[in-house]
């Protein structure tokens, strides 16, 4: 084969990768916010602080929010809630960890999504001490960012019900994330 024909092979092997790149790297119709290039990352987040909490089912009818990240003063948090696209049926863990301090495992009661923004109502589980809050929610913004920059986060030490009101909290001025990433899903009802 001549040198022209080894470089119309490598032409047409690269366009073949690259369609290929594109394509598991582009959302699909299960997948209007983000890539699973992010998904995948927040999952790896998640689990790098509890790898035994379940991943939200990625299948485009359902809100969610995931992902795991270090806070200030060394605070570590890995979640995953979701919900019927109208708040219906919030499931879902969040693990924290305040290395020395404070360990514990909450419930996910309530989960409301507006586009990139979201807002989890979480119960105490389970507490390796005794002075826990028991409950609170976690506001989060997913900037859309790659690899989490941009990412906000807020806690409410709040006993309300209904956490559709601190949907915005984070995005309006919660703290960044110092390491990790989150993404939030909005499925359409």
């Amino acid at each position: 084969m001549t040198h022209e024909g080894h470089s119309t092979l490598l032409q047409i092997g690269l366009l073949v990768l690259a369609v290929a790149v594109a394509a598991l790297a582009a959302p699909g119709p299960a997948s209007a916010t983000h890539t699973l290039f992010e998904f995948q990352s927040a999952l790896e987040a998640l689990w790098t602080i509890d790898p035994t909490i379940n991943p939200p089912p990625d299948d485009g009818h359902t809100d969610f929010a995931v992902g795991g990240f270090q806070g200030p003063e060394d605070n570590n948090f890995g979640f995953s809630g979701h919900s019927g696209p109208l708040g219906e049926d919030p499931q879902g863990h969040l693990s924290e960890t305040i290395h020395g301090v404070f360990q514990g495992r909450f419930r996910v009661t309530c989960l409301m999504v507006a586009g990139n923004q979201a807002a989890l109502r979480l119960v105490l589980t389970e507490a390796a001490s005794n002075d826990a809050v028991s409950e609170f929610v976690l506001s989060v913004f997913d900037s859309g960012i790659a690899g989490g920059a941009g990412d906000r986060f807020a806690f409410i030490e709040t006993a309300a019900e209904d956490c559709a009101a601190f949907v915005s909290v984070a995005a309006a001025g919660g703290f960044f994330i110092e390491r990790g990433n989150l993404v939030v899903h909005d499925a359409i009802p």
